[in-house]
C-alpha cells in the first residue's frame, strides 16, 4: 500500500533509502525489511532532519511501519545546535571525544600504538592489476579526507591533534611465493605500530603471487579511523582506481564537513547539551552496580595483564540464524538484543553473578554530514542485565531490550565525561574494567557487526576479504558477531594471560547449545 498523505511519502522515501530498498509499503515492518539497530538510529535521525519530528528511538520499536510512525509523529522546532558547521581556522586541534577516550583507556603512547589499535583489511584480487593507479587513489584519499593526514602531539601532557596540507604515502610492493606466505607478511604488516607523531598513520601494500593473483592490504590507526571508515574508504578507492583507469577523474562529491570540523561542534554540543540532558541516567544507571564481573580464569591473574591474545572463531549457520531472526521479530527486538541477552545468561552461568555488565562501541555517526567522512566516530557504553531470580528467558529478553532502547537514547555522553564524573570509588572502579591494568578483574566485551560483503570490487577487479587472525587482546573477553549472508561468524577474543584456548572453545561450544536451547523454548527459566 503506497503512502496516502505527504509525511507518508517522506517516511517511505526514507525507509526505502535507509534499508537500500526501491519502495516500501506503508505497511511493512522496518525491522521484517532487513533493519536493525545501527540502521533505526540513522533512520531516526533522518526522520527529525526532514520532518522536524519528535520521535524517540523507542517509538520505531512499538510502530515500525510508516503508517504506524506518522500517527505518531510530533512536529518540532528545528534545533540549530544539532547542525554541524565549519569550524573556526586557526584554533588549536584538539582531540574529539572518541580519541579521548582512546587515551583513557590507553593512556601510554606504546599501548596507543601497539598493533591492536589498528584496523586493518586484507582482499584477494585476481586479474591484472596497474599498483601505479592503486597507489594513486590512496594518494587522492589521503588528500581528500584530513584524518588521514592527522599525527598527534603533547604525549603525557595535553594531546592535540596535528592536520598537515599534505603527507607522504607510499604503496609498498612484493612478491610472494605463495598466499600463506603472503599473508603472514601481511599480518605482521598490518599489526605493526604507527608512530603517532609522524605519521602517517595508514599504510597498504600489494603482494603478487604470480600470473594475475594478488593479495591487498591497508591497515589504518584506530585513534584515525572506524569500521564505518573502512567500508568508506574501499567504496572510494573503488571509484578512484576505475576512473584512472578509464583516464578520467573520480568524481567524488564534495564532504560537507571535515573531522576538525565535527570536532570542534561536538565538544560545544556536548558540553552545552549532552551533558545536561544524559548525564543522570548513566550515574543513576551505575551507582550500584558491582565492582567487577569476576570471571574464573585457568592462570593466576597477573599483576599486570599485558595485550597477549588470541581468538576462537565459530559458526552459526544459516538456518539457525534465520530462526533467531524469527524469534526475534516475534518478540518485538533485534538481532543485536538477542544475542546480547544470551551472552549475557553465558556469563551469568560461568560467573555466578547475577548482575551481568558488558560494554559495547557505539557509532556516532547519527548526522548526515559524518555518514561520508573518514575518522572515528565512537562511543563506549555499558549494557547491564539483572537475572536475580531466574527469570524466563524472554522476559530477560525484554529487560535487555529496555536497557539497550535507554543506551541508544542517551550514547552522546563520551565516555572520557563519564569516568570524570565517578567520582566515588566504586563507581569509578566499575567503569575502569575498560583499562589494562592490575585494578582490573573483568573486562567482557560485546558487538554485533553487519557484514558488507566478502565480494570487494575494485575497478574491474573483483576481490574476496581474506580474514586475518589477532594475537592480541585489549579485553579478557570480547565477543564480536558478523552477520553475513551465510549466516553469522563469531570470534571470541580472550587473553591468553588468563585463558587456555581449551576454555574459551568450550565457551563457544555452550554460547552455541545456549542459542539453540532459546530457539527450542524461549521461555524456559534462566539458571546459573
Amino acid at each position: 500500500v503506497g503512502p496516502t498523505t505527504p509525511e507518508e511519502a517522506v517516511l517511505c522515501r526514507l525507509f526505502a533509502e535507509v534499508l537500500g530498498l526501491d519502495e516500501v509499503g506503508i505497511h511493512e515492518s522496518f525491522f521484517e525489511l532487513g533493519g536493525h539497530s545501527l540502521l533505526a538510529i540513522q533512520l531516526v535521525t533522518r526522520i527529525r532532519e526532514q520532518l522536524q519530528g519528535d520521535l524517540p528511538l523507542a517509538r520505531l520499536f512499538e510502530a515500525p511501519t510508516v503508517a504506524g510512525l506518522a500517527r505518531g509523529l510530533r512536529a518540532k522546532k528545528p534545533d540549530a545546535a544539532a547542525q554541524i558547521r565549519k569550524a573556526p581556522a586557526g584554533r588549536p586541534q584538539r582531540l574529539s571525544y572518541s580519541q579521548e577516550m582512546w587515551w583513557t583507556l590507553f593512556p601510554h603512547r606504546e599501548q596507543l600504538e601497539h598493533g591492536i589499535q589498528n584496523s586493518f583489511a586484507a582482499i584477494r584480487l585476481e586479474g591484472a592489476l596497474d599498483a601505479s593507479l592503486l597507489e594513486r587513489g590512496l594518494r587522492t584519499i589521503i588528500a581528500r579526507h584530513e584524518a588521514l593526514r592527522t599525527t598527534f602531539t603533547g604525549f603525557g601532557k595535553r594531546p592535540l591533534r596535528v592536520v598537515h596540507p599534505e603527507m607522504p604515502f607510499q604503496l609498498d610492493r612484493h612478491q610472494a611465493a605463495s598466499e600463506p606466505a603472503a599473508l603472514r607478511l601481511l599480518q605482521d604488516a598490518a599489526q605493526a605500530p604507527f608512530d603517532l607523531a609522524t605519521g602517517p598513520l595508514i599504510r597498504a601494500a600489494v603482494y603478487s603471487l604470480g600470473g594475475d593473483r594478488h593479495v591487498f592490504m591497508v591497515a589504518v590507526s584506530h585513534l584515525v579511523f572506524d569500521g564505518a571508515s573502512l567500508k568508506l574508504l574501499l567504496d572510494e578507492l573503488h571509484r578512484c582506481y576505475t576512473a584512472y583507469a578509464a583516464g578520467t577523474e573520480p568524481g567524488l562529491p564534495a564532504l560537507p564537513i571535515q573531522y576538525s570540523d565535527y570536532v570542534h561542534w561536538h565538544r560545544r554540543w556536548v558540553q552545552r547539551t549532552v551533558i545536561r540532558q544524559q548525564l543522570w541516567y548513566w550515574l543513576l544507571k551505575g551507582r550500584d552496580m558491582p565492582v567487577v564481573l569476576d570471571l574464573p580464569t585457568d592462570k593466576p591473574r597477573p599483576q599486570t595483564l599485558t595485550m597477549a591474545g588470541s581468538s576462537v572463531v565459530f559458526e552459526l549457520p544459516a538456518t539457525m540464524t534465520q530462526a533467531l531472526g524469527a524469534l526475534a521479530q516475534r518478540e518485538g527486538v533485534t538481532m543485536y538484543m538477542l544475542l546480547l541477552a544470551a551472552f549475557q545468561v553465558l556469563l551469568h552461568r560461568y560467573s555466578g553473578q547475577a548482575d551481568i555488565f558488558v560494554g559495547t562501541p557505539v557509532t556516532n555517526r547519527s548526522w548526515r554530514e559524518t555518514e561520508g567522512t573518514i575518522g572515528l566516530f565512537l562511543n563506549f557504553v555499558v549494557l547491564r542485565g539483572n537475572l536475580a531470580g531466574a527469570p524466563r528467558f524472554t522476559d530477560f529478553l525484554q529487560q535487555v531490550k529496555a536497557t539497550c532502547l535507554g543506551a541508544y537514547a542517551h550514547k552522546d555522553l563520551p565516555f572520557p565525561i563519564l569516568l570524570k564524573c565517578f567520582k566515588l570509588y566504586q563507581a569509578l572502579t566499575t567503569f575502569k574494567t575498560f583499562k589494562t591494568e592490575k585494578t582490573m578483574r573483568s573486562n567482557v566485551m560485546f558487538n554485533l557487526l553487519e557484514d558488507f560483503g566478502l565480494c570487494v570490487a575494485l575497478g574491474p577487479l573483483q576481490g574476496r576479504l581474506v580474514p586475518l587472525q589477532t594475537e592480541y587482546a585489549s579485553q579478557t573477553l570480547h565477543l564480536i558477531l558478523t552477520r553475513g549472508d551465510e549466516g553469522l561468524t563469531g570470534h571470541m577474543i580472550f587473553s591468553t594471560d588468563l585463558f587456555h584456548r581449551e576454555t574459551i572453545e568450550g565457551l563457544t561450544l555452550q554460547y552455541r547449545a545456549l542459542l539453540e536451547s532459546v530457539l527450542a523454548d524461549p521461555a524456559q527459566l534462566v539458571t546459573a
